[in-house]
């Protein structure tokens, strides 16, 4: 039966050919095809007496997932931004911030939507998340991320460099981290985390550098397509909406922090090291409809959401404890990536709202296990209107702040709300919120509550 539609297929095309038709072009949807895997394997051959430091790390990650104690930890991030054939670079600071904000947004955010205990009113955001119990595995990772306010030499930077390059386009290989053949060196990579933004051609969204090889060459590449783009920025074609909300570079780097990608390239259903994360046969592409059935023995449902999978930017939200803990070894110490923790430098002014000065950060996260209030959306979900209820052990006496940014890290509404009482209770209306997930952070004093709002 191939056999005969391969055959009308090409007389098909012979026929339109004959008659001086122009044959209508294959046209492939946009996707996202990362090269991590291919370039692992290429630096493996490349680097054999890495071997055994890889499977030290792994069993490092192997013991630190039952002894381990996670801890919230600040990542420096230095962002390498390629020119076009005009001289314009690739990428603006706006997106460069709106990046960062991302990072700390799928990283870093305490409560999730998703993650409601047993007993309470579920909420999902993917069917998938109830039918299968994945909501139960999601995980804060407790990693923050930021841009430097001063480079190796101690002189001040936002965190971005801009590169003029006779290099038009790279290929997946390290001519880009060397200023020799065009590209651009890194900032020390043992306490920087490195990404260069430039294009790759093709479908290839970029690639990461997992731990224990050459750290010469460590860091993250990325296609600018696929790039985060802040608001009102000008977006390729073809990418707007997909791939324009900055987790090709959160999928990226959890590469560079020792998660495996959810499919092998080379030996499908392979393990990633992770206990709970479904094993899946192939990347999946678009918006991951439920159910998607595995080829994989006794491996039903794939767990689409996963932001280590590749499906659309909209449908992957969650990291899996698994995740969190093996991400969490290698930055712990005895980790590949522990001097990264180490740094002492401040952020740069705006560099992400969740992230700041690695030891302001580590004093808060000190106290957020005594909390002195508590906070409630009702209801959640909800049309965009609802009440911020504030319940206190004991009254406080200053205003709380509350501060709603949406799926961008923008900020879209801020009130000061006053009340006395163990109970404050807020009223919001008036202001049309578009359908989606929005964060709404709660400030007193030091003390700050964040938890997420689904509006449909």
């Amino acid at each position: 039966m191939k056999k005969t539609l391969l055959f009308l297929l090409f007389a098909s095309l012979a026929s339109m050919e004959a008659n001086g038709q122009e044959p209508v072009p294959y046209v492939p949807a946009p996707m996202r095809q990362y090269s991590t895997q291919a370039y692992m394997k290429k630096m493996m051959a490349e680097h054999p007496n890495d071997t055994e430091t890889i499977l030290d790390q792994e069993r490092w990650s192997y013991e630190y997932r039952y002894y381990g104690t996670p801890d919230t930890v600040t990542i420096p991030v230095v962002f390498h931004v390629f020119t076009n054939a005009e001289g314009q670079p690739l990428v603006n600071t706006e997106d460069i911030q709106t990046q960062v904000e991302r990072l700390n947004i799928d990283f870093f955010t305490p409560e999730h939507p998703y993650t409601k205990q047993e007993g309470s009113e579920e909420i999902y955001l993917h069917l998938a998340d109830q039918k299968e119990g994945f909501a139960r595995h999601a995980a804060n990772t407790m990693i923050q991320f930021c841009r430097p306010q001063f480079d190796p030499t101690g002189n001040e930077t936002n965190g971005m460099i801009t590169v003029s390059s006779t290099t038009q386009q790279f290929g997946i290989d390290n001519a880009i981290k060397a200023s020799e053949m065009g590209g651009s060196t890194p900032w020390e990579t043992k306490s920087y985390c490195n990404i260069w933004i430039a294009d790759l051609g093709g479908q290839t969204a970029g690639y990461a550098q997992m731990p224990g090889i050459s750290s010469a060459t460590d860091g993250i590449v990325i296609d600018y397509r696929y790039f985060a783009r802040a608001a009102g920025s000008v977006k390729p074609d073809g990418f707007v909406g997909e791939f324009g909300l900055g987790r090709t570079v959160v999928h990226l780097m959890g590469s560079y922090l020792n998660l495996h990608e959810l499919w092998n390239e080379t030996e499908p259903c392979s393990d990633d090291y992770v206990e709970d994360t479904p094993i899946h046969n192939a990347p999946n592409h678009g918006r991951g409809d439920y159910k998607h059935v595995s080829t994989c023995e006794g491996n039903l449902v794939e767990m689409t959401t996963n932001l280590m999978d590749s499906g659309n930017d909209s449908t992957m939200y969650l990291f899996t404890w698994g995740q969190m803990m093996r991400m969490q070894a290698v930055l712990a110490e005895g980790g590949a990536r522990h001097n990264l923790t180490l740094m002492e430098l401040p952020c740069s002014e705006g560099s992400g709202d969740f992230a700041g000065d690695n030891q302001e950060r580590k004093q808060e996260e000190s106290t957020a296990s005594a909390l002195p209030f508590q906070v409630r959306v009702l209801p959640n979900p909800n049309n965009g209107q609802f009440t911020i209820e504030i319940n206190c052990e004991t009254p406080l006496t200053e205003a709380y702040q509350a501060f709603l940014y949406d799926e961008l890290g923008h900020l879209v509404w801020q009130q000061s709300i006053n009340g006395s009482g163990q109970t404050v209770r807020y009223a919001f209306a008036g202001q049309l919120l578009p359908p989606g997930v929005y964060a709404l952070k709660t400030v007193n004093g030091k003390q700050v509550s964040t938890l997420q709002v689904l509006v449909k």
